[in-house]
């Protein structure tokens, strides 16, 4: 479930520890990736408060909307809908046989 905004301080999280998903979509990975670009590119741009505040911001967007499509995913793939599951895994073959297919798909879970 997605939190409401927190005060700043000198710490912050990234990855499985502010936003755990399910293996579906294959996004965690790319999310925390993600999550230390946009960490690093702003601690080097900004005061360090500053550039934690704005990196949570972002994070709290993008972060647990790709927490919220994975677990859709999960749930879609282990329902009672066989012709979902079969429909689910053809597209995930399909991009796996056509890498530009892919990268389409999945351009907006990558990096900024």
């Amino acid at each position: 479930m997605p939190v409401d905004p927190w005060p700043t301080t000198a710490v912050t999280l990234l990855g499985d520890a502010i936003h755990s998903m399910t293996p579906m979509r294959g996004i965690g990975a790319n999310t925390a990736l993600r999550d230390a670009m946009t960490l690093c590119r702003n601690l080097v741009e900004r005061e360090p408060l500053d550039a934690i505040a704005d990196y949570e911001r972002r994070m709290r967007e993008y972060g647990f909307a790709a927490v919220t499509a994975s677990l859709r995913s999960a749930r879609q793939f282990v329902s009672g809908n066989a012709v979902g599951r079969v429909a689910f895994k053809s597209v995930l073959r399909l991009f796996e046989a056509v890498p530009p297919l892919k990268r389409a798909a999945f351009r907006d879970h990558g990096l900024d």
